[in-house]
């Protein structure tokens, strides 16, 4: 070998040795890990060569992180719209994001937005009841929940409060 060729190999193994440190501390996505190369001063070039390595050897898995971003973000109470379009936004395949959001349990979500509907409304101040319905629903649909579950939610929470 010569000595051109260890220099160029050297960095190579340090690089690819790091986005395996970077991996195994959370899930990455393809997003995350072209994110870090840049950081590393990567040549474009070669993002392509780092990442399939990587896929190759099970440390970036586009399913396994959506699945783990989906059920995180459902536990701090992102809607389905919010959680698809952060997922839609670091280039997670869209069959693989619908897959994964249709296996959510739909009367744990429903519970879910029910529930926060409920605390939202008894901490909003206002008496005016069609105010606290807007603001409680505005209130939903910015966490990215869908409206016509947000609709069903509000009037459950407004009928038992009459």
């Amino acid at each position: 070998m010569t000595e051109e060729h260890l220099n160029t190999e050297a960095p190579e193994k340090r690089i690819f040795s790091t986005l395996q440190r970077y991996c195994s501390l959370s899930e990455r996505c393809r997003t995350d890990v072209e994110k870090k190369l840049q950081k590393l001063k990567v040549e474009r070039n070669d993002f392509d060569h780092f990442i399939k390595k990587l896929e190759d050897e099970n440390f970036i898995d586009q399913q396994r992180y959506a699945d783990s971003f989906i059920r995180g973000h459902l536990r701090i109470n992102w809607g389905k719209k919010k959680i698809k379009l952060a997922l839609m936004q670091k280039k997670i395949d869209r069959p693989v994001i619908e897959q994964l959001l249709s296996k959510e349990d739909e009367g744990e979500y429903a519970g879910r937005i029910e529930f926060l509907a409920a605390r939202k409304w008894t901490q909003l101040k206002e008496e005016n009841r069609m105010q606290r319905i807007k603001k409680t629903t505005d209130f939903l649909l910015r966490k990215g929940f869908e409206y016509e579950p947000v609709n069903e939610a509000i009037r459950k929470l407004t009928k038992n409060k009459n």
